[in-house]
């Protein structure tokens, strides 16, 4: 009789131990369950900010571009200019070396400045090597200061967000 007594309250304590189990089990899910929740919550807030943030991002790169694409008509326009002179110095000084008749150099020269003013509505043909060299640095140079401008519109982006 006692031991079946002993018997059964070791049962007891076995069922309660296990119920008492199991609800640390159900405790421990309903806080993943919550956690998963603020997770969902925290990446759909996240996805707000984004939105607007690409928005601003676009609507600065708007306010940009317009500073930006003046400067590189500027820039083209000068590298125009600094071509037609370093020609008309080359042919000047064929001319003075008696390699071409001066007519011919004025005419030469009168032909850059014809293809020069072609080039503002398109690029200039490759004449030199060195010309092209000129171009590729400058064209390097042009990318670089849009790199920096667009570098610092994100940082300005970045100050407005903090």
């Amino acid at each position: 009789m006692h031991a079946a007594r002993q018997l059964n309250s070791h049962q007891q304590q076995q069922q309660q131990q296990q119920q008492q189990q199991q609800q640390q089990q159900q405790q421990q899910q309903q806080q993943q369950q919550q956690q998963q929740q603020q997770q969902q919550q925290q990446q759909q807030q996240q996805q707000k900010q984004q939105r607007p943030m690409q928005e601003e991002e676009y609507d600065l790169y708007e306010d940009i571009e317009p500073a930006i694409l003046p400067q590189q008509q500027q820039q083209q326009q000068q590298q125009q200019q600094k071509q037609q002179q370093q020609q008309r110095r080359d042919h000047t000084a064929a001319a003075a070396n008696g390699a071409i008749p001066a007519a011919a150099a004025a005419a030469a020269a009168t032909a850059a400045t014809a293809a020069a003013a072609a080039a503002t509505a398109a690029a200039p043909p490759p004449l030199h090597l060195q010309q092209q060299q000129q171009q590729q640095q400058q064209q390097q140079q042009q990318q670089q200061q849009q790199m920096m401008m667009m570098m610092m519109a994100l940082l300005l982006l970045e100050g407005r967000r903090v």
